[in-house]
């Protein structure tokens, strides 16, 4: 239930007489600590082109003060209940106004040209375009390890390249594709993966240009570290159970898990070397030094993955009639529209 929102109508960032080129969509969710910086980021753009900025929040911390007092030139959502990132994001899709959708999280801060380079990038053809996430606690064991299980594939020192997967905290999509396609799934986590297969599954092509960078927040507490990554596999099992994505074979073999953070170690390895030099020299070092703690999260992962390779036949099945549904739907706009 929608509790309440407030829109400036004088906006510094787009004129009312015509609707902004691009749409920025933030889920938020107790962002207290965060989304002063995230908003001071994306309302401070240096871009040749008006844009919104779209925050669903369903905070019940300081969230909202925050944000009426510093940030009264946003569009402004709260929420009663607290939304999952997937359906936060589809709220603000239905209210954008942009033919651009560009994504990110209230725990990232953007680079002042985060919004210049999406619109260089879509310029090349691409419709779906990704690109590459920094640490911004770099010196942090902890917010090492989670950085390299959650964004090793999208370094700022990898090559520009057509991708399989791509996260949600630094995603811009023409906003035709989520009316072609539709958005994002129920799934508490992974339902980027979700998404960008289902456009894979269409022939869209998706780059990553790692050009576009943002900061992500990470974790600096083991605590809230080990239950994060228990969540992300967790839904991992879910999703896989929904899609044949790569890894599903570990949801009917579960018993290769506890090999799995091992397995993720060498990975990532894998990825640290094919960056640039010198930048991979020293983000293998880094990693190396805290590898323990990368393998506590692993291991908080594969024991999620487990629970959800495990969890009840009938929600799966809930999951699997929605994204049905939402795939006929889709269709059926595919073929009126073509």
């Amino acid at each position: 239930m929608l509790l309440e929102s407030f829109e400036f109508l004088d906006m510094p960032l787009v004129g009312n007489d015509r609707d902004p080129l691009i749409s920025v969509i933030i889920p938020s969710y107790n962002s207290e600590k965060s989304i002063a910086a995230c908003l001071a980021a994306l309302t401070t753009q240096q871009v040749e082109a008006d844009y919104e900025i779209i925050l669903i929040d369903s905070s019940t911390d300081h969230t909202p003060e925050i944000v009426r007092t510093q940030f009264a030139q946003i569009r402004y959502y709260h929420f009663a209940e607290k939304t999952p990132p997937g359906r936060a994001r589809n709220e603000g899709i239905a209210r954008a106004r942009g033919k651009i959708v560009a994504l990110t999280d209230s725990d990232c801060i953007v680079s002042p040209h985060w919004l210049q380079e999406i619109l260089t990038a879509h310029a090349t053809g691409y419709r779906v375009i990704g690109g590459s996430v920094r640490n911004a606690f770099s010196r942090h064991p902890i917010s090492i390890a989670e950085y390299y299980l959650e964004f090793r594939e999208f370094s700022s020192f990898s090559p520009r390249r057509e991708i399989d997967v791509l996260p949600t905290n630094n995603l811009a999509v023409q906003r035709d594709i989520f009316e072609r396609f539709g958005a994002f799934s129920d799934l508490r986590a992974s339902e980027d993966v979700a998404f960008i297969h289902k456009l894979r599954q269409h022939g869209i092509r998706v780059l990553f240009e790692p050009r576009i960078w943002i900061r992500h927040l990470n974790r600096r507490a083991m605590r809230p570290f080990l239950r994060n990554q228990h969540l992300l596999g967790f839904n991992a099992a879910l999703a896989r159970r929904l899609l044949p994505l790569p890894g599903a074979a570990l949801v009917r073999h579960p018993y290769l898990l506890p090999l799995l953070p091992f397995i993720r170690i060498l990975r990532t390895m894998q990825f640290i070397l094919q960056n640039r030099w010198p930048h991979n020299a020293k983000q293998g070092l880094e990693f190396m030094l805290t590898v323990p703690f990368f393998i506590l999260g692993a291991s908080s992962w594969s024991w999620g993955f487990y629970g959800g390779s495990r969890e009840a036949d009938h929600v799966v099945a809930d999951l699997r009639a929605k994204l049905q549904a939402e795939e006929s739907a889709n269709t059926a706009v595919e073929a009126t529209t073509a």
